[in-house]
């Protein structure tokens, strides 16, 4: 990997001397955003043999910068480019649950990259205080009659469902993720060709590591716009696995309809894995949308997710699935109830909330969140996750019981501060 750095870092100081050079030029734009996250985690308690096993508060701060380069020196030709820092500070008994509370962890689709950590030295953090960056976008745009060519660094990102996004697993957000702003870019050759004035035909390769199909993906995607409703047609190859997905959102009387389904063949281009060992999945979200009035809007979205199990008693053996290793599936249940609204108190402090429920072992989610808009481009944040159902037992030392899905997940409370410049 330290040649695979070396020639991301000498990409990236030739990217910025095109940049930076033409600096005259009506075409070159510079911006960026400062945002900074309070986080105090509330764990349940443990039940043991023993009684009740109390586990302290953890706090977290997590700052980041985020700088946006674009330059176009045509008309047919645009570069851009995206780089983070991030400061955290955290100890090391905060750092191992806040990962836990990470869910989702997608294969990395990049060739290669620079390195994550930038102090202290060391491969990985172990709590205090620590800095990582990110080369998030790096890549360019060719734009023609006929099509639109992105080579490089970018996001790859479908699906219209509001909570959970069944054909969106090459850079998915996790439901409780604090800051879902930008997705993580990802290493492709991406060819969008246009079949009309709303229809689109969506071609691409997504490299890992490794460029085999091993480690990478592969696209076609059609969007059509057919009886005043928007449908798309994806077929995706990740990993050796073969997702076929559809997805449609229109209108059903007043309210908005969205259908997004994902079906997997397990492993189907792994030909030396016996049969008996691959087990084909299927995902979907179904979900009404609804403004009530200028203030109030809501939505309400049915999830159903078969590689999970009926019975939490199970739920730890699910990891070894390849949906959870491969497809960036994290639910552990089967099937979910979700409800969303947002209210506007105030044309500056949109109020907003989201329930979860897990329908097989009656785990609930629940978020609400208020933002403030101090002034333009500044915005103050103040939400929470808050759990409730059965939470993990201990029946002895070596042995844990996960009783409830989102009974394990600890309480989280958070603030955060942006600025956009």
């Amino acid at each position: 990997m330290r040649s695979g750095n070396s020639k991301f870092i000498r990409s990236f100081i030739l990217l910025v001397f095109l940049v930076i050079t033409p600096l005259i030029s009506s075409e070159f734009n510079f911006s960026g955003y400062y945002k900074s996250f309070f986080t105090l985690l509330i764990p349940e308690d443990i039940v043991s043999e023993g009684g009740f096993e109390e586990i302290p508060d953890l706090g977290m701060y997590s700052g980041k910068i985020r700088l946006k380069m674009f330059y176009s020196p045509a008309e047919w030709i645009s570069l851009r480019a995206e780089y983070e820092l991030t400061p955290t500070i955290l100890d090391t008994v905060a750092l191992s649950s806040f990962q836990m509370l990470s869910g989702v962890n997608p294969p990395g689709y990049r060739i290669g990259d620079i390195s994550e950590k930038l102090y202290p030295g060391g491969k990985n953090p172990e709590g205090g205080f620590y800095i990582t960056q990110n080369l998030d976008r790096f890549f360019a745009t060719l734009s023609f009659n006929f099509a639109d060519i992105y080579i490089g660094r970018q996001v790859i990102s479908w699906g219209s469902s509001y909570v959970f996004n069944p054909t969106d697993i090459i850079s998915p957000f996790n439901f409780n993720e604090i800051d879902k702003e930008e997705k993580r870019g990802v290493d492709a050759l991406r060819i969008r060709i246009p079949l009309g004035t709303m229809d689109e035909l969506d071609i691409g390769y997504v490299f890992g590591e490794n460029p085999g199909i091993e480690n990478s993906a592969f696209f076609i995607r059609g969007k059509f716009n057919l009886f005043k409703s928007d449908l798309s047609l994806l077929i995706l190859g990740f990993r050796q696995n073969l997702l076929l997905g559809f997805d449609m959102s229109g209108s059903l009387g007043g309210a908005g309809l969205r259908l997004e389904t994902a079906y997997v063949l397990d492993k189907v281009m792994d030909k030396e894995l016996p049969e008996e060992l691959k087990n084909n999945y299927f995902r979907l979200s179904l979900g009404l949308d609804y403004n009530f009035s200028d203030k109030i809007y809501g939505y309400c979205e049915y999830h159903f997710n078969s590689p999970g199990s009926l019975d939490a008693d199970n739920y730890l053996s699910l990891s070894i699935n390849n949906a959870y290793s491969d497809g960036s599936v994290y639910l552990l249940g089967r099937h979910y109830i979700s409800a969303g609204m947002t209210y506007q108190l105030h044309p500056l402090i949109p109020f907003s909330a989201f329930v979860i429920y897990n329908i097989s072992d009656k785990s609930i989610i629940i978020s609400p969140s208020l933002e403030y808009n101090i002034s333009e481009n500044i915005y103050l944040s103040f939400g929470a996750f808050l759990s409730a159902g059965k939470g993990i037992q201990f029946t002895n030392i070596d042995s844990l019981n996960l009783r409830s899905e989102f009974g394990a997940y600890p309480n989280l409370i958070f603030t955060s501060f942006r600025i956009y410049f």
